[in-house]
């Protein structure tokens, strides 16, 4: 009987000990990152002042830039509102026509992303996932630190790029690495756990934005602290992929490592199943030439369609997902209470994720969400509309509008949530093993495209609110109506050559 890696691990070798130790290290490391992601909502939001030389008693913002910009006026900083003590604005002197340049911060946070992306699919195929790891932490912590000793605008905005290189170079690869080292039914549970837990890592920011809100350099020397020891937590206690050292060639460590979470289950593995790996391992298999492939094999022309569908919904679940808990600021009462509830809600939407698409499948859980999404914040769009019309401004804290853009905002970015969850799941299991992360890579790469927008779209809300929820809508919509072209993958081997993937399509008659 021929074995697979995947028949090993389902038979002998099932979720137990050794894979659940490596998803709880990476959910750690993932929880004390993700504040890295939005602390900008609360360091760089918009600060109240007034000039020295005349006091209060000038209301108009103009008035105040004119003489601003003329020298005539030194700029005193309130400490009375929700959010202005430890400001980078407050700092670096971010005013007037400067004042929306943290959004340039936090799109160099998603630019930085970008080049994490690109690099850490490729890496951790060649050199593996725990190396890769290790490599994005260190690149995190050293622009973590470099952020806490800037002295300019521009050198803060610097260090937020390596941040997110840093960031996105092991988020990435731990998402692979937890999905490959589980049997095929339990790939939506992991995944979607470690999705849970950058949820509740971006809602614990409103807590250490909170209590850390009169320096911001305390709140990043912390925040460098706990990613530096969770990169000593991944290097003491986490293990490579299986799968990785199957295709590369590394059978006696794999060997070690299957018969080691086997014993685990009081199991032990056959020998004939071991052999069989170890074939497919040293080349005896004639499939395995077939699986040495490159990504340029997806953009056949069979395939090429499908693929950009897929990284059309990657570039937009960021870009809504991102965009609505960004543009938390517009929402109005106490940011920190408004950014707690966006984005804590997501946690029990990842759980309900892995129902959904256990339950309906990968396909059909997409377009849901996407259009759900798409539903929501169009009447985000309405909602804020509403607040104008009744108050004039855009943050009145207590009109019935702001409550209901406070739901609306936690419904989208709910139905976001279960859309990213999703891709997060499916994406893996389209993309044969050789290739697997850079897949994954790729396509976090592109959706950091929207990542980058975000910020920038949402600085255009500050003259036309409801502008940023409805390109969002409009963006959703469209995701639901491309995700249609996609196979579904629910209950299917993780393919290992091309051949295997072009039957995917087949099944589901999808061949261009």
């Amino acid at each position: 009987m021929a074995y697979t890696l995947d028949a090993v691990l389902e038979k002998y070798a099932t979720y137990g000990y050794f894979q659940k130790r490596t998803l709880l290290v990476c959910c750690l490391a993932v929880l004390v990152g993700s504040p890295q992601v939005s602390i900008l909502v609360f360091i760089a939001s918009t600060v109240t002042w007034h000039c020295a030389e005349i006091g209060t008693g000038m209301s108009s913002e103009k008035g105040r830039c004119d003489l601003y910009q003329s020298g005539q006026c030194s700029p005193v900083f309130d400490n009375h509102g929700n959010h202005t003590a430890g400001n980078i604005n407050a700092e670096f002197g971010l005013l007037c026509e400067h004042a929306t340049d943290g959004s340039i911060a936090q799109s160099m946070h998603f630019a930085g992303a970008l080049l994490g992306c690109l690099c850490a699919g490729w890496y951790s195929d060649v050199y593996g996932r725990l190396r890769a790891i290790l490599v994005g932490v260190v690149i995190m912590v050293c622009g973590s630190l470099w952020t806490t000793a800037a002295h300019s605008f521009w050198s803060f905005a610097l260090s937020r790029f390596v941040v997110g290189t840093g960031g996105m170079w092991s988020g990435i690869v731990m998402m692979v690495l937890v999905s490959e080292c589980v049997e095929k039914e339990t790939r939506a549970h992991t995944t979607s756990v470690l999705s849970c837990s950058m949820s509740v890592g971006m809602a614990t920011t409103s807590f250490i934005a909170y209590y850390f809100r009169d320096s911001w350099r305390m709140l990043f020397l912390v925040l460098t602290i706990l990613s530096a020891l969770s990169g000593v937590i991944i290097w003491l206690f986490t293990e490579e992929s299986p799968r990785w050292l199957l295709t590369n060639g590394h059978y006696s460590t794999l060997k070690s490592q299957l018969e080691r979470w086997a014993r685990c289950k009081n199991k032990e593995i056959p020998v004939e199943a071991l052999d069989s790996i170890q074939s497919w391992a040293c080349g005896e298999d004639d499939d395995q030439a077939a699986a040495k492939i490159s990504l340029s094999s997806l953009w056949s022309g069979r395939l090429r369609r499908a693929l950009l569908a897929l990284l059309f919904c990657w570039a937009m679940v960021c870009f809504i997902s991102y965009g609505v808990l960004l543009n938390v600021e517009h929402v109005g009462g106490s940011i920190y209470v408004s950014f707690f509830a966006i984005a804590l809600v997501p946690v029990p939407f990842n759980y309900m994720a892995i129902f959904i698409l256990e339950k309906i499948g990968r396909i059909p859980g997409l377009f849901w969400s996407f259009l759900l999404a798409g539903i929501c914040t169009g009447l985000c769009a309405v909602s804020i509309t509403s607040m104008q019309s009744e108050t004039g401004s855009t943050s009145s804290a207590h009109s019935l509008a702001s409550q209901w853009l406070l739901l609306f905002s936690v419904l989208a970015k709910a139905t976001a949530t279960v859309a990213f969850s999703a891709l997060y799941t499916y994406s893996p299991e389209l993309f044969p093993t050789a290739i697997r992360t850079s897949g994954l890579g790729m396509c976090t790469f592109v959706s950091r495209f929207g990542g980058v927008a975000a910020p920038l779209v949402i600085a255009w809300g500050n003259h036309h609110p409801a502008m940023p929820y409805v390109i969002f809508s409009i963006c959703a919509c469209a995701s639901a109506t491309a995700i249609c072209r996609l196979p579904e993958t629910k209950g299917k081997k993780s393919p290992q050559t091309m051949d295997d993937v072009s039957r995917l399509f087949t099944v589901v008659g999808r061949e261009d």
